[in-house]
């Protein structure tokens, strides 16, 4: 993102970056943005922005037709996460309800011009979150929060409904990509690091065939969100080192 003035978070502004085009400022878009995702050609953006009153609303842009407002789909808080290869599907999470001890529960969710809005529901725990879609936006990953603060990573389709991903070494995990093979990648809480009070987070990849492989942290000491090249032959994300300063990577996959 670029700032115009770091004071004031309505002036940030969106930016797309190619080998070839460099980074391209596309401006504001619109004001108070939550969360981002792009289609695999960047001709895509998806979004969501906060208006006072009404929660989160739902935006796609694109090149052609600019930017356009979805509204809130009659849900509150709705947060995109990833998009599929053409940024026809994009899936994510929303604030379901609230517990009587005023506790939020999301549910997962895909939207398309297909099939609308589609409520995924908790995927069998407390909370859902869907973070990877697949090339074809046929196959959905994310995580499961249940009632003790744990969670596992969740794959789900309209063929197979939804599957447990089961957790590394019983630590809190994350699907957050997914290729067109089943190659699905993320991350899981390895240690914590009590000077900053936060989890250092380790990249995994899972197969059916070959169950869960821990990457580690990438050279850094914590890692963000990962995502998996459509043929699964690269991952790319980011890390943070001992000073926490950040960083982006790419890896082969072997």
């Amino acid at each position: 993102m670029f700032s115009q003035d770091k004071d004031r978070l309505e002036k940030w502004h969106v930016f797309r970056y190619s080998k070839t085009g460099g980074i391209e400022n596309l401006g504001q878009l619109a004001k108070n943005i939550n969360n981002l995702c792009i289609s695999a050609d960047g001709a895509v953006i998806w979004g969501s922005f906060f208006v006072k009153d009404e929660g989160s609303r739902l935006f796609r842009h694109t090149q052609s037709g600019g930017i356009q407002d979805l509204g809130t789909l009659g849900r509150t808080s709705i947060t995109p996460y990833a998009a599929s290869a053409d940024g026809s599907v994009v899936v994510g999470s929303f604030l379901h309800s609230t517990t009587p001890e005023r506790k939020p529960i999301y549910h997962a969710f895909m939207y398309s011009e297909a099939h609308g809005f589609e409520d995924l529901g908790a995927m069998g725990g407390e909370s859902a979150f869907a973070r990877g879609v697949s090339a074809d936006g046929a196959v959905i990953v994310g995580n499961v929060q249940v009632p003790n603060g744990s969670g596992y990573a969740f794959q789900y389709s309209r063929r197979d409904g939804a599957k447990s991903l089961s957790s590394v070494n019983r630590k809190v995990t994350f699907a957050t990509g997914v290729s067109k093979q089943g190659l699905i990648v993320g991350t899981y809480f390895a240690s914590l690091d009590f000077y900053w009070q936060k989890y250092r987070n380790h990249v995994f990849l899972y197969s059916q065939s070959g169950g869960f492989k821990k990457l580690g942290a990438m050279g850094g000491t914590s890692v963000g969100v990962v995502r998996v090249s459509p043929d699964a032959d690269q991952i790319v994300g980011s890390y943070t080192n001992s000073t926490r300063d950040s960083y982006v990577y790419t890896a082969a996959i072997k």
